[in-house]
C-alpha cells in the first residue's frame, strides 16, 4: 500500500527535474545580472506527504519488482536500474537548494523512511512509526538510508536501527533527532486511532505551514542560507553574505523596519 512504483518514481523525478530547471534558470539570470532577474519567483519550498491514511510510504513496490524484466530497462539487472533511479531521485531532493519537508503521520518503512531522510525536515504526527526492516528480507537499505541516517544520528544509532530493524515511534524519533517537529501530540491516543484522515491532513498542513514560515523570509536569502549551513565554513558564509548585502530586498527590509510595516520582497 502506497509503495514506490515505477510510475510514482517517474512522476516524482519529472517534477523534481522541472523544479531544478526552474531554479537553474533563476540562478543563471541572477549571476549574470540580467534585467529583471530575481530569486524565489518559482518554487520556494517542497512538501512531500501521503494522499492515503495509514502509510506515508511503504517503500519499494515488491510485487511490481517481481515483474521487472531485463528487456524492459535495457540493463542486465532491472532491479539495479530501478534502484539507481531511486537513489538519483532522492539525491535530487537532498542536494536541492530548495528546502524540502516530509509530512509523516503514520508508517514509513524501508524506502519510505529513506524518502523522508532525503528531505531537509521531517514533521511527525503522534502515531508515526519508522523503521528500516530490510535485513529481515535478506537485503540492505539501498536508497541512501544508511549514510543519511549516519549523518543525522551518528554511526552507533544508525547501526542500531539498521541491524536490529526496530521500529521507532514519535517521541524517540524526536529525542534522537530523527524528526524535527512533532505535531498533534496533545491529542489523546484513542482519538488519533479513530481519526487517521484528520491526523494525516493535520500533519500535512503543519508541514505546509512550516514551508510558509520559510517563504516569509526574503526570497534571495533561502539558497544562500542552504549553502552556508550545509556546505560551508567561514569563507562560504562571507561570500553568501556579500551577495545578500547587495540586494534591493535588504534595503527594503531596513526601510520597512524604519517605517514599521511589513517588507515587500521581490527577490532582487
Amino acid at each position: 500500500m502506497n509503495a514506490i512504483s515505477r510510475q510514482l518514481l517517474a512522476e516524482l523525478e519529472s517534477e523534481l527535474r522541472s523544479i531544478h530547471h526552474e531554479t537553474t534558470k533563476e540562478d543563471l539570470a541572477w549571476q549574470n545580472k540580467s534585467p529583471g532577474a530575481a530569486l524565489g519567483q518559482g518554487t520556494r519550498a517542497i512538501v512531500i506527504g501521503s494522499a492515503v491514511n495509514g502509510v506515508f510510504c511503504a517503500g519499494a513496490d515488491l510485487k511490481e519488482r517481481k515483474t521487472m524484466t531485463k528487456e524492459e530497462y535495457g540493463f542486465q539487472d532491472s532491479t539495479n536500474e530501478f534502484l539507481t533511479r531511486l537513489r538519483r531521485t532522492f539525491t535530487m531532493i537532498h542536494d536541492s537548494a530548495i528546502p524540502s519537508i516530509s509530512a509523516i503521520s503514520s508508517i514509513a518503512f524501508g524506502g519510505g523512511l529513506e524518502l523522508g531522510l532525503a528531505t531537509h525536515f521531517r514533521v511527525f504526527g503522534p502515531g508515526t512509526t519508522v523503521a528500516l526492516p530490510e535485513t529481515r528480507l535478506g537485503i540492505v537499505p539501498g536508497a541512501g538510508g544508511t549514510y543519511r541516517l549516519r549523518e543525522l544520528l551518528g554511526e552507533t544509532r544508525a547501526l542500531d536501527l539498521v541491524l536490529t530493524r526496530r521500529k521507532v515511534g514519535t517521541q524517540e524519533a524526536l529525542r534522537i533527532g530523527l524528526c524535527d517537529r512533532v505535531v498533534g501530540h496533545t491529542l489523546k491516543t484513542k482519538w488519533t486511532a479513530k481519526m487517521p484522515d484528520y491526523i494525516r491532513q493535520f500533519v500535512l498542513q503543519c508541514a505546509i505551514d512550516m514551508a510558509g514560515e520559510i517563504c516569509e523570509g526574503g526570497p534571495a536569502t533561502t539558497r544562500p542560507v542552504m549553502n552556508m549551513v550545509r556546505g560551508g565554513g567561514e569563507e562560504t558564509e562571507a561570500e553568501e553574505y556579500e551577495k545578500v548585502l547587495a540586494t534591493e530586498d535588504r534595503n527594503e527590509a531596513l526601510q520597512a523596519f524604519a517605517e514599521k510595516r511589513e517588507a515587500v520582497f521581490k527577490g532582487n
